[in-house]
């Protein structure tokens, strides 16, 4: 949840205060262009799918950084319907035609059109919404695509920069890119600790073996169990002798297991290979790789190079887009922005608009 409202509270589009002006249902001007509510109103639908898509419909319960979901996902709205708009406007400066492919325009604008009319959630009022709408916002979408090809056409990669990347993004990520099967020796750290809950393996090597009579507890068990690994006993023996845990069958590490300290130590583990003592959760841990299969840094090189390639390319794009912003006169009609809200409960309906009047954006 802290990456999500990180990741939500960084898309925020900071908007302002100002003058006044008429309403007539417009509800962002850039450039003297009045861009009417219910063109706003797609983005926005576009936006309630991508956050409850991430968060659930109980996304709209939280603040991000002390701002609400919804005016988060207005925001966003905004900001992407002003970049479109900004990339047409900018096109002709940069020698790129404002008229697309018109089949294209045609047959994705209708089946967005299609697909908002079909929608049964009713989260936003999309009355208003037409098929040309839609066959707008995908013309500007598509300009907006050429743009970014024009603008970004001449990043060349930092080789050095990427190995750095390369590197970070593996380890970081390493869950994505190695399988580790584990069997564990666990031990309670309170001596006087209620025995520890778990069914017997239904077959194992041991079953018919009698285990060692052991008086230790706690952290000289453990002890214990690690100078035998260490002398090179067979770690199954010593699981089967040592470990309070019955349950001795072999898993597989997942994201959801122990905390990521615990698990960083678990994936830097070659076949074969044991931890050493690790103290987690009110007992003390053995793990031991019987499988560890992982696909080497080589191999996923290329698909992380075309990420990282995407990323600065959409950071060079970005700064260009924001140089744009601060030169162009953006308001914002306060009366039809504040009538815009989110239904929670998706039974459709919207607050009446206030008093007609206008604020610049920043």
């Amino acid at each position: 949840m802290k990456k999500l409202a990180a990741f939500f509270a960084a898309a925020v589009l900071t908007v302002m205060c100002g003058c006044s002006a008429i309403n007539n249902n417009w509800i962002i001007s850039l450039n003297g262009n009045k861009i009417d509510k219910s063109e706003y109103m797609v983005y926005l639908y576009e936006q309630v799918k991508v956050f409850e898509e991430t968060g659930g419909s109980d996304i709209w319960d939280i603040d991000f950084d002390g701002v609400s979901a919804q005016d988060v996902a207005k925001q966003n709205a905004a900001k992407s319907l002003l970049r479109a708009k900004l990339a047409v406007q900018e096109a002709p400066n940069l020698g790129l035609s404002a008229t697309p492919d018109e089949a294209q325009v045609e047959s994705e604008g209708q089946a967005l059109y299609d697909e908002i009319t079909s929608d049964t959630l009713h989260r936003i009022d999309l009355e208003g919404v037409t098929p040309d709408i839609c066959k707008n916002i995908i013309r500007d979408g598509l300009v907006q695509n050429s743009v970014f090809e024009a603008v970004t056409g001449s990043y060349e990669i930092n080789r050095q920069e990427f190995e750095d990347y390369l590197k970070e993004e593996y380890n970081k990520n390493i869950s994505l890119y190695k399988n580790v099967t584990l069997k564990a020796i666990v031990v309670a750290k309170d001596p006087n600790a209620a025995p520890i809950e778990g069914e017997e393996p239904a077959i194992d090597e041991y079953a018919n073996t009698v285990r060692k009579e052991i008086d230790l507890k706690g952290k000289e068990r453990i002890d214990e169990a690690y100078k035998l690994l260490k002398s090179g006993e067979v770690f199954g023996q010593v699981q089967f002798d040592y470990s309070e845990d019955p349950n001795r069958r072999e898993f597989v590490l997942t994201e959801d297991m122990y905390d990521e300290s615990v698990r960083s130590r678990i994936y830097a583990l070659n076949k074969g290979e044991y931890t050493d003592i690790i103290e987690y959760d009110g007992a003390y841990y053995i793990f031991y790789a019987k499988e560890a299969y992982q696909t080497s840094m080589e191999d996923v090189s290329a698909d992380l190079e075309e990420q990282y390639v995407a990323e600065k390319k959409n950071e060079v794009y970005s700064a260009q887009n924001d140089s744009w912003e601060k030169a162009a006169e953006i308001k914002r009609n306060t009366a039809v922005w504040d009538s815009v809200s989110i239904n929670f409960n998706g039974d459709g309906g919207q607050p009446e608009a206030a008093e007609n009047e206008s604020e610049p954006v920043q």
